[in-house]
C-alpha cells in the first residue's frame, strides 16, 4: 500500500514538472509572435529603397504567375500605389535607385541587347523613361555613392563604374573585362568573379563577389584610384545580401543576420535565431519559428531567414522582403537584436 502511495506520488511529480515545461514552452511560443507595421502580400520584389519612410519597390509579379512589372510605392501606412511600368525593360537582373532630384527611379537591367547597355531614368509623373548610354556590355545593380554620383555593376558582375548623374557620363573604377576571378588591388589591376550583392557606407563601397566573399573598395586620393580588399574569404554559407543599420554598421544576411567586425574581419551573430527548439516533455521538442501576426484576426506567418531575400534599415524601422510579403517593424532592435 505504502509502496502503490509513492508511485502515484511520483507520478503526479512527473506530470506536474511536465505541464509546467508546457506552459513553459507554450509561454516562450506566444511571446515569440511579433507584430509587423505593415505585412504587404507584395509578390517578386527584385530590389526596393526607402527613403523617407516610404519604399520604392522594383516589382516584377505576384506569386500566381502574373506578369506586371513596375515601380511601387508603399506609404508609411502601407498603401501601395504604381508609379511607373516597365514591361519593355524588364530582365532577371535589375537595380535601382532614386534619381538626385527623387523625382523618378534611376533603373539598370542586364538583357544580352543594347538594352543592357544604359542607365534608364523612369518619371512618377509619366511613363515615358530617359535613357543615359553607358560603356559596359550590359548593367545588374546600381547605388548611390553621394548627391550626384551613382556605383554601378557591370560587364557581366565584373566590372564597377562610376555613373556621374550631372554630365551623365560612366568611367570605369574597379575590376577588368580580360580576367574574372578574386584578385585585390587598385583599379583595373583588381578583379572580381561576380559581384551579387552591393551597399555603400560612408563612401565605402562593399560587395559580395560569387556568394561567399565579402569586399571592400575605399577611394584613395593620393593615387586617384579605387582600391580592392578582400575581407572575409571562403565564408562557409552563402551571402545573400549585406546591409547597414542607423550607426553604419555593416549587416549581413546568410543563414544568420551578422554583424561584421572591423578589428578581427569577421562575421559576429547580432540578430535572433529564426528557429528555437523548446523541450516540452520527455523525449520531445517543439521547433518555434519566428511567427508574425497579420491584420486579420488569428492570421500569421513565419520568417526564416534563409528564405529572406533583401533587408533594409531605415533608423529604427527594419523592412524586410521573402518570396511572400513585405515587412516593416518599427524598433527592431528590441524584437530582433539578441
Amino acid at each position: 500500500m505504502i509502496m502503490k502511495k509513492i508511485v502515484l506520488l511520483l507520478t503526479a511529480v512527473i506530470c506536474c514538472i511536465s505541464c509546467k515545461k508546457e506552459e513553459n514552452s507554450q509561454k516562450k511560443y506566444g511571446e515569440n509572435v511579433i507584430s509587423a507595421e505593415y505585412a504587404i502580400p507584395l509578390g517578386f520584389c527584385h530590389d526596393f529603397l526607402v527613403k523617407d519612410g516610404e519604399v520604392y519597390t522594383l516589382y516584377s509579379g505576384d506569386r500566381y504567375g502574373n506578369f506586371n512589372p513596375s515601380i511601387k510605392k508603399i506609404n508609411k501606412k502601407g498603401e501601395v500605389t504604381i508609379l511607373s511600368r516597365i514591361d519593355h525593360l524588364f530582365f532577371n537582373n535589375m537595380g535601382m535607385e532614386l534619381s538626385p532630384q527623387k523625382d523618378s527611379i534611376y533603373l539598370v537591367t542586364n538583357p544580352p541587347t543594347s538594352v543592357g547597355r544604359s542607365v534608364y531614368a523612369l518619371p512618377f509623373n509619366f511613363n515615358r523613361e530617359k535613357e543615359y548610354t553607358t560603356p559596359s556590355e550590359m548593367l545588374t545593380d546600381i547605388r548611390q555613392l553621394d548627391e550626384n554620383k551613382y556605383i554601378l555593376v557591370g560587364n557581366r558582375q565584373s566590372r564597377l563604374l562610376l555613373f556621374d548623374a550631372k554630365t551623365k557620363s560612366c568611367t570605369y573604377i574597379a575590376g577588368t573585362a580580360v580576367t574574372s576571378g578574386i584578385k585585390d588591388g587598385k583599379g583595373n589591376e583588381a578583379s572580381f568573379r561576380r559581384i551579387d550583392k552591393i551597399v555603400i557606407i560612408n563612401k565605402v563601397i562593399y560587395v559580395v563577389d560569387t556568394n561567399k566573399n565579402l569586399r571592400k573598395i575605399v577611394y584613395d586620393a593620393a593615387s586617384d584610384s579605387y582600391n580592392v580588399t578582400t575581407l572575409i574569404a571562403d565564408f562557409p554559407k552563402n551571402l545573400r545580401d549585406i546591409f547597414s543599420d542607423e550607426d553604419n554598421n555593416l549587416l549581413v544576411l546568410s543563414d544568420k543576420v551578422y554583424k561584421f567586425d572591423p578589428t578581427n574581419n569577421t562575421l559576429r551573430q547580432y540578430f535572433i535565431d529564426d528557429t528555437k527548439k523548446e523541450v516540452i516533455a520527455e523525449r520531445h521538442t517543439l521547433s518555434i519559428i519566428l511567427q508574425v501576426k497579420l491584420s486579420q484576426p488569428n492570421s500569421y506567418t513565419q520568417i526564416s531567414w534563409s528564405y529572406v531575400n533583401r533587408i533594409f534599415i531605415d533608423k529604427n524601422d527594419l523592412y524586410i522582403h521573402n518570396d511572400f510579403y513585405f515587412f516593416k517593424f518599427s524598433n527592431y532592435k528590441k524584437i530582433f537584436v539578441k
